[in-house]
């Protein structure tokens, strides 16, 4: 969800609010990625290319979502110059709205989150000693 400051809705700026908002929530997933491409490079180290391969489809998901919030902002005019014209079909708002918007745990993009973080572990489950 998000909350707007009121004083930019009013100032005409309600657009690039929300930029802000998105930008601030994609910076803490991109230092989480960052910390966990340490982590992927180290198994790469120690166990394969097979192992530093097994994030591939987080990271196809990391970026599944930037290109989905850049498209959002995109059909609502905020990247388009004077005279252009934006494809902002409700399908195509609809669709993109799957995956920047969590809806519940069964919609499709959260299926494939969930799957990506499942083959992660059943690939490093057997190799990881249990205290």
């Amino acid at each position: 969800m998000l909350h707007l400051r009121k004083e930019e809705v009013e100032a005409g700026r309600s657009l690039e609010e929300e930029q802000n908002i998105y930008n601030e929530r994609m910076k803490l997933l991109y230092q989480k990625w960052a910390e966990l491409q340490i982590t992927r490079l180290e198994t790469k180290v120690v166990w394969s290319n097979d192992a530093f391969n097994t994030f591939n489809e987080l990271h196809q998901r990391v970026a599944d979502l930037r290109g989905a919030i850049w498209l959002h902002f995109w059909m609502k005019g905020a990247f388009a110059g004077p005279g252009a014209t934006v494809d902002n079909s409700y399908e195509r708002v609809r669709e993109n709205d799957t995956i920047i918007y969590y809806l519940n745990d069964d919609d499709e993009f959260t299926k494939k989150v969930r799957s990506s973080i499942e083959n992660i572990e059943q690939f490093f489950t057997p190799k990881v000693r249990k205290t």
